[in-house]
């Protein structure tokens, strides 16, 4: 009976196909990773590394193949096509070029050093300047003439001459305490946001011209969690007292609490630092600065939740600076 039977063709492609573990599938396989020979050197090929990889550089035209091009047959392909006209030199010719690269580089690298130090000299000189208050153009007009002369004098006219190609115009040392200042600025910024707590002194005070100042004085505290010191910690850091003075800003309007109380928000909230880590505000004890409900004390209250007043009738003098706080 079976013969009778109409029997339906199977096409075996429609079967599903099963993953393959052969080896026709694709696979990841490690580069080798060809290591420069001396022997490349009469192609006129030296190498250079990037990323922990050798490349072959030629040294006619100074172009960097790629690592898989570190072969005799693709190096001397690329003399016998780009520079056939050198193709027959001896190797003499080559190592001569190889001598004459390593000098230029070193050059290379002794200038870009000198500069370093020419550009980093003048910030130390300015800081100076900055911190004895003296006129910018000392440093043009004394500095660096007295500089100079020295120089000669221990060591000669050779290091002299290079003392003198040190900048220290007036522009140049204002251009590089305007750095110096943001610079300090941006530190002192970075150990508020990091800090998890700190301690500030204000005052209101008139200039020459009768316009009314808002100071403040930081007092920072790298000591977390001591909750129960407070402004006496928080002044100390590695044991030693470490004040800041934060800004200066014009008051605009008037003198009073909320006034104030705005400037200093403002400013907290321009660098995107959160008022809820005073812990404690140094005052002088005028009539718009403390007050549980109102003055500048008592917003302060409002939006930390909670601030210790510790009135200072010595102030700006630091408070908290007495050895006795000291451990």
């Amino acid at each position: 009976m079976d013969k009778w039977l109409i029997k339906i063709p199977t096409n075996k492609s429609a079967t599903p196909s099963q993953p393959s573990c052969s080896a026709s599938n694709p696979t990841s396989s490690k580069t080798k990773k060809r290591k420069y020979d001396e022997s490349y050197l009469q192609y006129g090929f030296t190498c250079s590394s990037h990323n922990n990889e050798e490349q072959p550089v030629c040294l006619i035209c100074k172009e960097v193949l790629a690592a898989e091009s570190m072969k005799p047959s693709k190096l001397q392909r690329h003399l016998n096509t780009k520079h056939a006209t050198l193709s027959k030199k001896p190797i003499e010719y080559f190592e001569r070029l190889l001598q004459t690269s390593n000098k230029e580089k070193n050059t290379l690298e002794k200038y870009v050093t000198l500069n370093d130090k020419y550009l980093l000299a003048p910030y130390e000189v300015s800081y100076l300047i900055a911190k004895t208050k003296k006129h910018f153009t000392i440093g043009e007009q004394l500095l660096l003439p007295a500089a100079i002369r020295m120089s000669e004098i221990v060591h000669g006219k050779q290091y002299a001459a290079e003392i003198s190609k040190i900048p220290l115009s007036n522009d140049t040392v204002s251009k590089r305490i305007s750095d110096i200042s943001n610079d300090q600025f941006q530190q002192l910024l970075m150990r508020l946001k990091d800090s998890s707590k700190f301690a500030i002194q204000l005052d209101e005070s008139t200039d020459i011209s009768k316009i009314a100042q808002l100071l403040l004085f930081l007092d920072e505290s790298n000591l977390p969690g001591n909750e129960s010191l407070l402004a006496y910690v928080s002044i100390i850091m590695n044991q030693e007292p470490h004040d800041e003075m934060l800004f200066a800003r014009t008051l605009t309007t008037d003198t009073k609490d909320e006034s104030m109380f705005n400037v200093l928000k403002g400013y907290f909230l321009e660098n995107s630092i959160p008022l809820s880590k005073i812990i404690s505000v140094t005052i002088d004890g005028a009539p718009p600065m403390v007050g549980r409900y109102r003055g500048l004390i008592g917003h302060l209250k409002q939006c930390t939740g909670g601030v210790r007043n510790a009135p200072c009738d010595r102030f700006p003098l630091n408070l908290f600076c007495s050895d006795s706080l000291l451990p």
